[in-house]
């Protein structure tokens, strides 16, 4: 009889993460409220009258608090493999014929249906307050920002394969922040700190997300070319898959 070989995915194990996520009331607050409750603030606050190509400024700032959310999401879900090792819930999955690849994918997976919502909702509610787009733009920033964010799930989830407690978490969602900022997410940036931000991996989400609004431009007055913002992700994202899978083939043979 032969060996089962390990499999990629698992539609029970997608839907009870899902779940415990969701029922995590602190959890859902920190990653679908506050982006919401930053863009009504930001908006309200101080709206951004600048008209864009595709759109209008408020558009173009709920695209960045979506993908924010969407982001910020995807790494704290990533992060919480920490607390699965401690329960030994790792090395139970490692020893089903979900293999170390199929682990990662399914974190990647829960972590994209989490991460719809805050995409969903600061994009509905940006529309109904006021922010101009026409609908398709919408649609298309929203699918490119939550796509996008998923390479936040690796991130996270390699915080937690190398650090190997709950401080994976708050290092996550700290380093959120200082990607956000140099994502040109909260602030305009340029000179250096726009030339570094460039190479980081927010930045290529957020400008592919916002392009259809913005066409490239951001708010320094410099246009992106439109390669760039793929080409970041592309790269982003073979980095941070391989290096979860390395590992995690390295985590299973430990344990």
């Amino acid at each position: 009889m032969s060996t089962p070989t390990g499999t990629l995915f698992s539609p029970t194990y997608l839907r009870i993460d899902t779940v415990r996520i969701l029922r995590n009331v602190s959890n859902v607050i920190f990653t679908i409220g506050l982006p919401v409750f930053m863009y009504l603030i930001f908006s309200a606050g101080n709206a951004i009258d600048a008209e864009m190509p595709g759109g209008d400024g408020n558009s173009m700032l709920a695209v960045r608090m979506a993908v924010y959310g969407a982001c910020t999401a995807c790494a704290s879900i990533g992060a919480l493999t920490a607390w699965e090792r401690q329960q030994g819930w790792t090395r139970q999955l490692l020893l089903t014929p979900l293999s170390p690849l199929g682990f990662a994918l399914q974190k990647l997976v829960t972590a994209l249906v989490v991460a719809l919502v805050p995409v969903v909702l600061v994009l509905a509610i940006a529309a109904a307050t006021g922010a101009e787009a026409p609908l398709g733009n919408w649609l298309l920033c929203g699918l490119i920002g939550w796509l996008g964010a998923s390479l936040f799930a690796l991130y996270g989830l390699l915080l937690a394969l190398l650090i190997r407690s709950d401080a994976s978490i708050g290092i996550a969602s700290g380093g959120i922040v200082i990607l956000a900022f140099l994502g040109n997410v909260f602030m305009p940036l340029d000179g250096w700190l726009l030339t570094l931000a460039r190479f980081t991996p927010m930045f290529g989400v957020v400008n592919a997300a916002e392009r259809p609004i913005t066409e490239g431009w951001i708010s320094s007055g410099v246009n992106i070319p439109v390669w760039q913002a793929w080409a970041n992700m592309g790269a982003w994202f073979l980095v941070l898959a391989v290096a979860c899978t390395l590992v995690m083939r390295r985590t299973g043979r430990r344990e």
